[in-house]
């Protein structure tokens, strides 16, 4: 699976926390902005991992159910501020955009996960790490 689609086109991968893919995954995926969970990508003085993708995600709540033909996906980013002033941080920055072009916002049953990113500032520094749920097309291969 491959999260991409920063819409700050200096964005770029810097790293991995999970070395696998090759020099050339890496050169294809810096030139095209598309990333691979793990991959640390940097732009705008921060530092974004995508750590885990969960599909078919389960909120636990029998009144929340993804809409007919459609499935939650549970998303976990660490987010690293690395410039020299407090940096703001909110779940709804963050968009999923699947293979139709389709940009979708995390849905309100984000804030009721025990580790919902949730919102608010950085220091110098800082570093937070915590999920958001969309609601995408099942059967989606790739999201960006």
């Amino acid at each position: 699976m491959i999260i991409a689609g920063f819409s700050n086109k200096d964005a770029k991968k810097i790293g991995s926390s999970s070395e696998t893919s090759s020099s050339q995954d890496s050169k294809n995926q810096e030139s095209t902005n598309e990333f691979k969970v793990g991959d640390i990508i940097s732009f705008d003085d921060k530092e974004v991992t995508v750590t885990n993708v969960a599909r078919n995600y389960n909120t636990g709540s029998k009144f929340s159910k993804p809409k007919d033909g459609k499935e939650f996906v549970k998303v976990t980013v660490e987010i690293k501020n690395k410039s020299k002033s407090d940096i703001s941080y909110n779940t709804f920055d963050f968009k999923i955009k699947n293979s139709d072009g389709a940009l979708q916002n995390a849905k309100a049953e984000t804030y009721s996960l025990s580790d919902s990113l949730g919102s608010g500032q950085l220091s110098e520094n800082g570093k937070i790490k915590g999920s958001m749920v969309f609601e995408v097309p099942k059967g989606t291969k790739t999201y960006r």
